[in-house]
C-alpha cells in the first residue's frame, strides 16, 4: 500500500475550476470577447427571457447580467423556442444572431442590434432569413480575407428527412 498523493497548484490562465462553469442549462454558447472580457449567450428554449447574457474576465467566472430579450419583449415575429444565439462585433455596433420558430410554424434566422454586447438589443422587425418550407438554425457571422462578412447559417433538413446544407 504504496500509496502516492498528487496534489499540484495550477496559476496559469486563472488557476484551476470546476466544470461546468455555468451550472444551469445553457447549451449551443456563442462566446463574443469585447476587448475587455467574455460575453456569452446561449439557447433558452421558451424561457419568458430569452438568451441570458453573461460575461467574464476569464471564461470559468460568469455573471448573469441580462437578456437579448428579457419577458414581454421578444420579437414580434417569433413565438418559441429560442436556440443558437451569438453575439459579433459588427462595425460600430453589435449584432446578435438567433433562431426562432416564426408564427408559420418555421425556424427562422434572426438578427436585432445593440450599442453594446449586453444590450439592450432591437430586433430588425422580421427574420433575416426564413424560408417556408424548411427551417433555418444555427446563424454565425464569419470575415473572409478579404474583410467582407458573411452570415452562414444551416437548413434544418434533418427535422424533416432532407439534407442539411450551410
Amino acid at each position: 500500500a504504496n500509496a502516492c498523493r498528487l496534489s499540484f497548484e495550477y496559476r496559469q490562465c486563472g488557476g484551476l475550476y470546476a466544470n461546468p462553469v455555468i451550472p444551469l442549462d445553457c447549451p449551443d454558447p456563442g462566446v463574443l470577447y469585447d476587448g475587455k472580457g467574455y460575453v456569452l449567450t446561449c439557447t433558452s428554449g421558451d424561457a419568458p427571457d430569452a438568451y441570458p447574457i453573461y460575461t467574464s474576465p476569464d471564461l470559468a467566472n460568469w455573471t448573469l447580467v441580462g437578456h437579448v430579450f428579457p419577458s414581454g419583449h421578444w420579437p414580434a415575429w417569433a413565438v418559441s423556442d429560442y436556440w443558437a444565439p451569438e453575439i459579433h462585433a459588427v462595425g460600430g455596433h453589435y449584432v446578435v444572431y438567433y433562431s426562432a420558430r416564426g408564427s408559420d410554424g418555421m425556424l427562422a434566422v434572426g438578427a436585432a442590434s445593440a450599442t453594446s454586447p449586453t444590450g439592450p438589443f432591437t430586433d430588425m422587425g422580421a427574420p433575416l432569413v426564413h424560408d417556408a418550407s424548411m427551417g433555418h438554425i444555427d446563424a454565425s457571422e464569419i470575415n473572409a480575407s478579404d474583410g467582407t462578412s458573411y452570415v452562414l447559417w444551416k437548413d434544418d433538413g434533418n427535422a424533416v428527412g432532407q439534407p442539411t446544407p450551410i
